[in-house]
This record gives structure tokens, sequence and C-alpha cells, in this order.
């Protein structure tokens, strides 16, 4: 299947998400759990941000956020609340420039990674290393192969699979060795199969910390 079809698709689906759906106003179990190892002194950086829920958190913490999504209605409802500590941004996190933003020392990324294809994905981890400093971090949450949705709706690649929206699936121990590779060390990594729930959806995911040699 041609991924800019799927592309177009799931950009539609969670406009009409956005904008139709009620989803969790309080910060995820991922955002509370990293927020101490987070540098208050740079920005950071949400590589895709749907309702805000932990850009608002993060930024009520003291932290300078610039929170990016494709979702032109997520964008224009965060920031029609404001504040003053972030900033929301249409923008494709696949296809940053490396001096794109500046004193970044933080990049979250938490629920965005398995909706991307992995050539997207080994762009994004790319751009990551190269806009991050020695000492800075990484923060990521996405869903693994023990995933109960995991197989489920149309294959359309390894680990790749469509229902409502393109899911792409990993393991673990693929992700540890693809930063490792690319500079970083890792502080934290675990698969979590409790955290993440919502509703029916219990969600089996990786949570990684990592901190740029």
């Amino acid at each position: 299947m041609d991924k800019s079809v799927v592309s177009e698709k799931d950009n539609a689906y969670w406009d009409d998400y956005y904008s139709n759906h009620k989803v969790p106003a309080i910060p995820s179990n991922f955002a509370e759990t990293i927020l101490k190892y987070v540098n208050k002194d740079k920005t950071l950086i949400e590589l895709g941000c749907g309702n805000g829920r932990d850009s608002f958190y993060f930024a009520r913490n003291h932290v300078h956020t610039i929170a990016l999504d494709l979702s032109k209605a997520a964008i224009e409802l965060n920031a029609s609340f404001g504040h003053e500590n972030v900033s929301f941004e249409i923008a494709d996190f696949t296809a940053l420039g490396k001096d794109q933003f500046s004193n970044v020392g933080n990049i979250y990324s938490r629920f965005t990674l398995h909706s991307i294809d992995h050539n997207s994905y080994l762009r994004t981890i790319d751009w990551c290393s190269a806009a991050l400093s020695s000492g800075d971090l990484l923060f990521l949450e996405a869903r693994t192969t023990n995933d109960p949705l995991y197989g489920q709706g149309e294959k359309v690649g390894e680990g790749e699979y469509i229902t409502t929206h393109y899911r792409r699936f990993v393991e673990i121990k693929d992700v540890m060795k693809e930063l490792e590779e690319r500079g970083f060390k890792l502080e934290h990594a675990s698969e979590n199969f409790t955290d993440s729930w919502y509703k029916d959806d219990h969600a089996a995911v990786y949570r990684i910390v990592a901190k740029k040699i």
C-alpha cells in the first residue's frame, strides 16, 4: 500500500478525532514518570502532542515546551487555551531541520513513533541524535509486538497494520540497538503492560530514557 495514501488518511482521521472526541486531559503516566529527568533549563520538543495533555503538564512544571503535531485541529484547539511556557506548531516531526529549534535539551515522544513507518522512524531518531548535545535526554514510549492490537487489521508491512489508522509494532530490543548505534546511552529501558491502559485499550509499550553521549 502507498504510504503517502496511508498518511493522508491518518491525517484526516486525527483531525476528525480531535475535533469530535473527548480524550483524557490529565497528563499521561509516562509524562509524570519522566518529569524528574527533564532539564528545565533547556527546551523540550514534543513529537506529536495530540490534545496537549502532556505539553500543558510540562509547561505547568516550568518546562519551556514546543509541541508539534500534524493535526491542524489539535494544534488550533491547544493553542486556544494558551500557556506562557508552551507553543504549538503544525509540523511533520519526521522531517525536521537540524537547527530548527534552539536550546533543545529534551525530546519527548509518547504514542507517536508507532504511528510512522520504519524509514520515517529512522529519520526521526537520526534527527533526535543530531538535535541533542552530550548529556541531553530523549524520552520514548510506543507500542510493542506484545500489544493486544498487534496483528489486528490489514497487514501492510513488517509489524505494520491498519485498523482505524496505521500502527507499526516493534520489539524493544530493536529500538535499544538503533538508539545505541546513534550515540545514545540507555538510562532506562523497560516494557510496560499496565500504566498505559485506557478503557479497553490495554496497551503494551516500551519506555526508554536515553542520554546523548
